[in-house]
């Protein structure tokens, strides 16, 4: 049946329907070609939520003649990324399948599952959750020789879960090796052994040489492709091990000795069937970091510094030039001419500032909702509300497609052509950006991109929000480009760092090396990077030193 269009009901309509955040990061590595002293420059800067105090703690010790520098994670006795004054490394998320689900064959009472040697018992383990201001829970797990049991499908079949994290082989600390490895042959030997979530892995050395690949282990699926629940029980389906070292895909020294990641698909054609698909970012900012790089001749790690705070909204040039498009085929108006206005001065980039960056990214996710985002309502039986967290960036071609394109037999519901819903969609933007009754003028985009970092002890604790939290700010920044920023996301860290040539590393962090709120510390370097400031990687002078005597 035909129904109106979502924003027909004025609560749907205004709801913000921004996209997601998604933990993701950037890095790329230049070659000693591109360099002033012939060794390879790292770049990294990793994506996650913020918070107080911060994911990362930043060190700097001597171990065997060589100094490790970089970020620590509290817990882990390792550098997670850095440099060894050898090689320098860092990661970003990969997005591969690392896991498949079985479809488990049993006898009537559930009791046995069939595996190629015949009915096998399930393991039972049972869990005890304990409930603030209730009895505990007691859940009894079901185990297979695959992996756990994580529910039924469709047809009532039980399903399994065989998952790299829940092997043996998942998790090991191999990765620690890389602070004593010397070249960057050495370190893509060492990615492929490690055991850690996995991740696309760069690295760089002082001989000028750079390297790509995924570093985790990488199961040998025999009979199927992981894209969809499969039985396993006649032994036809299986892992057969983990790939080698020299099956892993890997790219060294490329022409034109640059390489760069940014949670996009990196791996050949060739191995990218066997890695999978998890949900690869859209492209766009490993477009514009490629872009930057290319563009650059010798680089400073000031140079690699710049392309990490790269603002521009490259993505959204296309929708600026579609909404300022419709807007102009309106009868001319006051509210026409200012909303104009706005847009022609939107300074093509995510600058706190800008109303017209705003009005713009809204602009296309009011769009996103009321094509395909109807469909993907439809499906979930909600046709009143788009959820983008549930949808796959890629929805951006088959968006951009229709409204470009324009089908007669697509037109959205609720209207009667596509110019008129592209005029409601412009009309329909205007009211969420202004849902506060604030003026348009107002609503700049760092208004609405205010960095919020909350202790987790200030909202338990009435009265220490004002020790304890950061001061809000404005941000420039947003999804689709390498400054990726939101109100409590974005650049975890950054690093730049040419191996052997440390003392001009770079380090950002978000908050502070302190956790303490009367420390004097506690904000120190806060500032240079939310501001884009330089900051050194390496330690300054030791003003105090604490021994440990046995």
């Amino acid at each position: 049946p035909e129904t109106p269009w979502p924003f027909a009901d004025p609560k749907v309509a205004l709801m913000d329907v921004s996209e997601p955040l998604l933990p993701g990061s950037n890095n790329w590595a230049v070659g000693g070609s591109h360099t002033a002293t012939g060794s390879a420059m790292v770049a990294n800067d990793m994506h996650l939520g913020i918070r107080v105090p911060n994911t990362w703690y930043r060190a700097s010790w001597t171990l065997d003649g060589r100094t490790i520098s970089g970020a620590t994670l509290p817990g882990t006795p390792a550098m997670i990324v850095g440099s060894n004054e050898h090689i320098a490394w860092g990661f970003t998320n990969s997005y591969g399948d690392w896991s498949d689900v079985v479809i488990l064959e049993t006898n009537p009472s559930e009791k046995l599952y069939q595996t190629p040697e015949g009915w096998e018992n399930f393991q039972v383990f049972d869990e005890v959750v304990r409930v603030s201001g209730a009895d505990p829970v007691k859940i009894s797990v079901r185990y297979t020789r695959w992996g756990p049991v994580i529910g039924e499908n469709h047809n009532g079949q039980l399903l399994a879960l065989k998952w790299v994290a829940l092997q043996p082989e998942g998790a090991n600390f191999q990765i620690m090796n890389l602070e004593s490895a010397n070249t960057t042959d050495q370190a893509l030997t060492i990615a492929a052994a490690s055991g850690i979530p996995h991740q696309n892995f760069m690295v760089g050395d002082r001989d000028g040489n750079i390297g790509w690949t995924i570093v985790g282990k990488i199961p040998k699926r025999v009979g199927l492709n992981g894209t969809q629940p499969t039985t396993w029980a006649d032994g036809s389906r299986y892992w057969d091990g983990y790939w080698s070292a020299n099956d892993y895909p890997s790219v060294r020294n490329p022409d034109p000795d640059i390489l760069w990641t940014a949670n996009n698909r990196t791996a050949p054609e060739s191995k990218g069937a066997n890695i999978g698909n998890e949900g690869y970012a859209l492209g766009a900012r490993a477009q514009q970091i490629r872009d930057d790089l290319m563009a650059l001749g010798q680089v400073t790690s000031k140079d690699l510094l710049a392309i990490q705070l790269d603002d521009r909204a490259v993505f959204l040039t296309r929708w600026h030039r579609l909404m300022s498009d419709v807007v102009g085929q309106e009868p001319p108006s006051d509210s026409r001419n200012a909303l104009l206005s706005h847009l022609d001065q939107w300074q093509g980039r995510a600058s706190a500032d800008s109303v017209g960056y705003l009005l713009v990214k809204r602009f296309r996710e009011t769009v996103l909702r009321g094509t395909v985002g109807t469909v993907y309502s439809a499906l979930a039986g909600n046709n009143a509300f788009f959820d983008t967290d549930a949808v796959n960036n890629l929805i951006e071609y088959p968006v951009w497609a229709l409204v470009t394109e324009r089908p007669k037999h697509l037109i959205p519901l609720g209207s009667d052509s596509w110019d008129g819903f592209l005029s409601q969609a412009v009309s329909q933007t205007v009211a969420l950006v202004t849902v506060d009754q604030r003026p348009i003028k107002a609503q700049t985009w760092g208004s609405h991109n205010r960095l919020e970092l909350v202790h987790p002890l200030s909202s338990a604790v009435p009265g220490l929000n004002k020790l304890l939290d950061y001061p809000a700010r404005k941000m420039d920044g947003d999804t689709f480009m390498p400054r990726v920023q939101g109100k409590s996301f974005g650049a975890s860290q950054r690093m730049v760092v040419s191996p052997g040539d440390e003392a001009s590393g770079i380090f950002h962090m978000a908050t502070s090396q302190s956790g303490h709120p009367l420390s004097p510390y506690y904000y120190i370097g806060h500032d240079d990077w939310t501001e884009g400031n330089p900051s050194p990687l390496l330690p300054g002078p030791t003003k105090w030193t604490l021994r440990f005597t046995p």
